[in-house]
């Protein structure tokens, strides 16, 4: 039985290009919640728009994206006294110089890195090699290069150095067996839900990573991530809480010892892979299920989630 019902607006304020907002997770807060979930282009936001809503949903990317209007939202909340997820000041510590820097502080692990505007910055940091060289305000692996030795950082080309590249000493996480792996799990409110493990030949994991002769042997390994808690979920909330973000995604590997070991937490993502709705990969559906749910009991905080007839598969758009 659908429901008809509105017991909560909200507004998800988003950019061009962003994805952290999808047609699977509108439809099921609404379906299935009454969750009204309005998105609208952060350009064209007043204060007279964020007033009509119970919750506003900030889903850009970064802090570096219109800084200036995510403030006066911030202040138009306040005044208002709406609640804001994901403000400024946390996308600001989700850049990787300040995160890893907080983690390292608070004895959760991760690697050094550091600012590296130009070859001769990088020269003057005592860096252990090989390192990767990266742009602190991307999140797709294509940006990163694995620089062996000095010399390989002497043949780059002066615009591979920008005010945002920076330098992390790379981080040796190949398992025993020869692959490495990478974990991703949603961190929401105070859940947290296993999206995927990826494992690689490669280093630099990434969703076609997969190796398509290892299907089943991936699937075997995926299937208890997914349907099991992960025995690090008290560390992936304090890395979070650490942060200050109310959601985001974890992308870690873990060591031999069972601890994370954090690549990133990014507060903008897609969580519905295309991928999930193939038939072989619809076991991943009951993991974005349990995503969609924390969503609802995060907005609706810290009242309960209203009981509510669900819709056993909702209507995908």
């Amino acid at each position: 039985m659908l429901n008809t019902q509105t017991r909560l607006k909200v507004l998800a304020v988003f950019q061009e290009r962003g994805v952290a907002i999808h047609d699977y997770l509108f439809n099921y807060l609404w379906k299935n919640h009454g969750i009204r979930l309005d998105c609208m282009p952060i350009e064209e936001i007043g204060e007279d728009q964020v007033g009509r809503y119970d919750r506003v949903l900030n889903a850009i990317c970064n802090d570096a994206s219109h800084e200036k209007r995510l403030q006066r939202i911030e202040a138009w909340c306040r005044s208002a006294g709406i609640p804001l997820f994901n403000n400024l000041e946390a996308l600001r510590s989700c850049r990787r110089t300040r995160a890893y820097k907080i983690w390292s502080e608070n004895d959760i692990l991760c690697a050094r890195v550091v600012k590296t505007p130009s070859l001769q910055a990088l020269k003057q940091q005592q860096l252990n090699y090989p390192i990767i060289l990266r742009n602190e305000l991307a999140h797709l692996g294509t940006t990163m290069q694995l620089l062996g030795g000095p010399e390989d950082a002497e043949k780059l080309p002066a615009k591979a150095f920008q005010s945002t590249t920076i330098a992390i000493e790379y981080h040796e996480y190949r398992s025993p067996d020869g692959f490495y792996r990478k974990y991703r799990c949603a961190l929401v409110g105070d859940r947290v839900v296993p999206r995927h493990v990826i494992s690689s030949h490669d280093w630099n994991i990434h969703s076609g990573s997969r190796d398509e002769n290892r299907a089943l042997d991936h699937r075997a390994e995926e299937l208890p991530f997914l349907f099991e808690p992960p025995p690090e979920t008290g560390e992936l909330l304090r890395a979070k809480s650490m942060l200050g973000l109310d959601y985001a995604i974890a992308d870690y590997t873990l060591g031999a010892d069972g601890r994370p070991f954090f690549f990133e937490l990014n507060p903008c993502y897609n969580i519905v892979n295309p991928e999930s709705f193939k038939r072989e990969w619809s076991y991943q559906l009951d993991a974005v299920h349990r995503y969609c749910e924390a969503f609802a009991g995060m907005l609706f905080a810290p009242a309960p989630v209203p009981r509510s007839d669900f819709i056993t598969l909702p209507v995908i758009l």
